[in-house]
């Protein structure tokens, strides 16, 4: 049986690999590209059991020059989406891909 997985950031170079990999092996990938999406909202409420996260902001010169939307990506709303994902009892692991 497939299992499914929940990929954030998958337009980046590893993480669209990485859906790619999953799809590959019979897996259902779910893929969200945007670091923006999740103000204001919530996960998608389809059940994923695995949510793999590449979502940052990641290049020291865009920390220069936009230090609010750095934090605010790779800080505040990583920290939300750990609050969503704490509440889910179907999420099996949450892994976090970082720089």
């Amino acid at each position: 049986m497939p299992e499914k997985f929940l990929i954030l950031g998958a337009s980046s170079f590893y993480g669209r690999n990485f859906a790619q990999y999953v799809r590959q092996r019979g897996d259902d990938a779910i893929v969200l590209s945007r670091p923006d999406w999740y103000i204001g909202d919530d996960l998608p409420h389809e059940p994923a059991k695995y949510i793999v996260n590449f979502v940052s902001k990641s290049l020291v010169p865009e920390s220069w020059s936009d230090p609010v939307g750095w934090l605010t990506t790779n800080t505040v709303l990583f920290t939300q989406l750990l609050e969503d994902v704490r509440a889910r009892a179907h999420v099996a692991r949450f892994i976090h891909v970082s720089t």
